[in-house]
This record gives structure tokens, sequence and C-alpha cells, in this order.
């Protein structure tokens, strides 16, 4: 399999986790305080503010940077999905 981003690549090569590894990955701090969430939303936050000052100056923005934006948003929500599942099995 030929992964597109790194992001692709990271999930091919992800074994599968169990519920409690999922949350722990996705939800416990790491020594910085943060989780992997809020990295992610915040990758995001960042990637769609480029996107849109650049479509606000430019009239457009680079090749991909829309797809992007789309990517990291889909993949967040599928997440908040799997977390959101896991709470109402408890």
């Amino acid at each position: 399999m030929v992964a597109t981003d790194a992001n692709e690549s990271r999930q091919a090569n992800m074994k599968a986790m169990t519920a409690k590894e999922f949350v722990t990955y996705w939800c416990e701090p790491d020594e910085n305080g943060r989780s992997q969430i809020s990295y992610s939303e915040e990758a995001l936050m960042e990637h769609s503010t480029q996107y849109e000052s650049e479509c606000a100056l430019f009239g457009d923005a680079g090749p991909g940077q829309g797809t992007v934006v789309s990517k990291l948003r889909a993949a967040i929500a599928q997440v908040n999905r799997q977390l959101a599942r896991i709470k109402e099995m408890k």
C-alpha cells in the first residue's frame, strides 16, 4: 500500500487497538500535558487558518490545502465518534 500522506502511512502501520488503548492514545496527556486529540485539533485549526488566509489574500489556496483540511476534519470526527461509542459502552 502506498500512502498519500504521513497520517495515512501511520494509520496503515498501527496495530489494531483495544478500546482502552484507543482512549489512552487519544485522550491521555503526554509529557507536555496535551493529548493527541488536542494536537490534532490544533493542526486542523492551523491548516484551516492558513487555507482561509490564502483564499482571502489570493483568491485561492495552494494545491491540496483544501484536501488536507478536509482529511484532518474527517479524521478528527471519526476519532470523536469512536470515543463516543466507547464511552457509551461503559
